[in-house]
């Protein structure tokens, strides 16, 4: 009973949208449950009989349109990518045995697997590959990260990729899952993937015809289906499901209050500080240095964030070989009174005043922005943080009534930032410009593979120097699991299930039947 009218207070929590807070203190529904009980809940382990996995009912399963949650879950065990990421974002060969470059042309010849099968039973072609390719060119999720691919043809058993330009890190944006071509119509497309549903949708079965023949923990995984995903969350909570990958800084939900294991998974959502540099004020990059300088990512991510993301200085994740630690600078009150003294702003008598636009869907990122805020008021900065519902953020955004915005994107894991940096990109809300900027991105894009990092700290060091943006942290989200379920996983962001054949489950005794 305890338990049931925990798990009730923390619905009615959910649903009265407590989660979000005006103060800088992100809201802990744990911590007020304790409050009411005067006590601490001590979650016992529930022996595992079966593993069960929630889904969403009249939702596709299709991988290149299902949204992130629960589906694309339960659709990482049906669907195989072409690459996969490992944890370090490092693309791995998977259905593509080996890729050819033609730099002259800026052609890339995919050889694919020989001997992969799809779950009926069909050979994968050349044909298949191309079309999942062309849908992910128009597609949502994909589509942006595409932008260079021009044309797609297939050349016997392989797929020609032809870019509007050099890129060697490609191979990092085919983490592409493939599905059978003609099927993509169906709730359920057929894919190469080590599970399969059954007839009536109550199970994940073992594909028979999957092509990597390894041992897996689970006979069978039983499915349950949900209305929401705020449902499949209570699910969890209540261990009627066993795995949940949960995003805190995106919300509130029932699983912030579980006392249930939680393994890490890096992410490549980068957040930053943005710029309006069509405020004159702020097109010195002195004073732009001086705002980075005066900020501790880490303390943020500590204080702010509950230790949900990876404090970074640069638009590349600090688990990538390709991020230049050395480069790295401490947070430092003299170099900002340094950049401030150009400016004549270290004597106290004027301050720049600035308005901090933030997106007020995530409390947690509210309090970011503030403690952002309350650090640069200790410096000659009047800021105000100024939290707006999406539509109104965006509004004022694109109307440039503002100082600076807490932004956030998913970064592509070959770490291009001409999205947030190119002259006229999608994402250059700001509207920054530089050629040596522009230049410098080519060069990184095209650098050989023992050039790579090279690259990549010649334009980090650059933006360093010119801080056309800020980068703060990347997020992580939590993969959950029942406690004492498995000892241990190691999933990344794109795949929940990474290395699931080396996972060790426990399983407890099977109920008596009466």
């Amino acid at each position: 009973m305890r338990r049931i009218l925990l798990l009730l207070l923390c619905l009615s929590l959910l649903l009265s949208g407590c989660g979000k807070l005006e103060d800088s203190t992100p809201y802990d529904t744990l911590d007020e449950l304790r409050e009411y009980y005067g006590t601490e809940e001590v979650e016992e382990e529930i022996p595992l009989t079966t593993f069960t996995l929630p889904y969403c009912s009249g939702e596709t399963w299709d991988p290149l349109t299902c949204p992130d949650g629960v589906q694309r879950t339960a659709a990482s065990l049906i669907y195989e990518t072409l690459y996969r990421l490992d944890e370090t974002f490092t693309p791995q060969p998977l259905l593509v045995e080996r890729a050819d470059y033609d730099a002259e042309k800026f052609v890339y010849t995919l050889h694919l697997r020989s001997g992969v099968l799809f779950s009926d039973g069909s050979a994968m072609t050349a044909e298949d590959v191309a079309a999942s390719l062309l849908r992910a060119t128009q597609s949502q999720r994909y589509g942006p990260r595409l932008w260079q691919v021009r044309t797609v043809l297939v050349r016997g058993n392989t797929v020609e990729v032809t870019l509007s330009e050099d890129s060697r890190g490609f191979p990092a944006l085919l983490d592409i899952p493939v599905i059978k071509a003609g099927t993509e119509t169906q709730t359920i497309p057929v894919g190469t993937g080590p599970y399969l549903p059954n007839t009536d949708m109550t199970a994940l079965c073992p594909n028979t015809c999957w092509w990597q023949k390894k041992s897996l923990p689970f006979d069978t995984i039983a499915l349950l289906r949900y209305k929401s995903e705020e449902a499949a969350a209570y699910a969890f909570a209540s261990h009627d499901v066993h795995l949940f990958v949960y995003d805190l800084l995106s919300d509130i939900s029932l699983a912030s209050a579980s006392n249930d294991n939680a393994t890490v998974a890096e992410t490549a959502v980068m957040h930053y500080l943005g710029f309006n540099l069509s405020k004159h004020y702020l097109t010195d990059p002195a004073l732009r240095r001086a705002v980075s300088a005066a900020i501790d990512r880490e303390e943020i991510v500590s204080a702010a964030l509950s230790g949900h993301a990876v404090a970074t200085q640069f638009p590349v994740h600090p688990s990538s070989p390709l991020y230049p630690r050395t480069l790295e600078i401490n947070p430092s009150p003299s170099a900002v009174y340094e950049a401030l003294a150009q400016h004549e702003l270290s004597d106290g008598e004027w301050k720049y005043q600035l308005r901090l636009l933030v997106n007020d869907d995530s409390s947690f990122k509210v309090a970011a922005a503030q403690r952002i805020a309350e650090t640069l008021n200790r410096y000659d900065f009047e800021v105000t943080v100024l939290a707006l519902p999406w539509e109104d953020f965006l509004y004022v955004l694109e109307q440039g009534n503002y100082d600076l915005y807490y932004g956030q994107c998913k970064l592509s894991a070959d770490w291009d930032a001409t999205p947030l940096l190119g002259e006229g990109c999608t994402l250059n809300y700001g509207g920054y410009a530089s050629e040596v900027t522009n230049t410098l991105l080519a060069a990184y894009r095209s650098a050989q593979p023992d050039t790579r990092a090279a690259a990549m700290e010649a334009l980090c060091r650059h933006l360093q120097e010119e801080s056309p943006i800020v980068p703060l942290y990347f997020e992580r989200v939590d993969v959950l699991l029942s406690r004492g379920a498995v000892d241990t996983i190691t999933p990344t962001a794109t795949e929940p299930f990474y290395g699931l054949e080396h996972w060790k489950v426990n399983w407890g005794d099977a109920p008596a039947s009466e």
